[in-house]
């Protein structure tokens, strides 16, 4: 399988990437990531649903992509345009990780338009920013709202 980085043995820290395209079900190991990733991806466009964000956008599948790197690197304190961009780029064979900000920028300007004219049925999450959030607000938002309802769910999983 080809590496989704150059660098020798970064594949091996990446949690979720190399599952995307299939997996060995009958190695439990395997099965578990698979898994995880399923849950992980669930809850993405489950927040992405409730911000309005629209799916049949590119921006909505770079977001996407920009969470999980962001959770791969285990850390909130990221450089988007030097990690984050380039990688959704080299993922989805953009050439310029330009295209990527852009495109995520459109989708969130367009879902925040839709939420200021939609009264009835705004959105709790782009109505906490105020005003239309920048990429790297909302990204970082989006992943620490995933991880909170992550945990949220491991809490209810270990109560039964």
């Amino acid at each position: 399988m080809m590496a989704m980085t150059d660098k020798p043995g970064e594949e091996d820290r990446l949690l979720f990437n190399r599952y995307m395209l299939g997996f060995d079900s009958k190695n439990r190991a395997d099965s578990e990531k698979y898994r995880c990733y399923v849950i992980l991806m669930g809850t993405i466009r489950e927040l992405l649903d409730e911000c309005r964000i629209n799916i049949g956008s590119y921006g909505y599948m770079y977001i996407q992509d920009s969470v999980i790197a962001i959770i791969d690197q285990r850390s909130m304190n990221i450089n988007f345009k030097k990690e984050v961009y380039p990688y959704v780029a080299y993922k989805n064979g953009v050439r310029n990780p330009d295209n990527i900000e852009h495109s995520i920028r459109n989708a969130l300007v367009a879902a925040y338009k839709v939420n200021l004219s939609d009264i009835y049925h705004s959105s709790v999450i782009m109505n906490a920013f105020g005003k239309c959030p920048t990429n790297k607000e909302f990204l970082l938002y989006i992943t620490r709202e995933v991880y909170r309802r992550l945990w949220d769910e491991s809490v209810e999983f270990a109560r039964f």
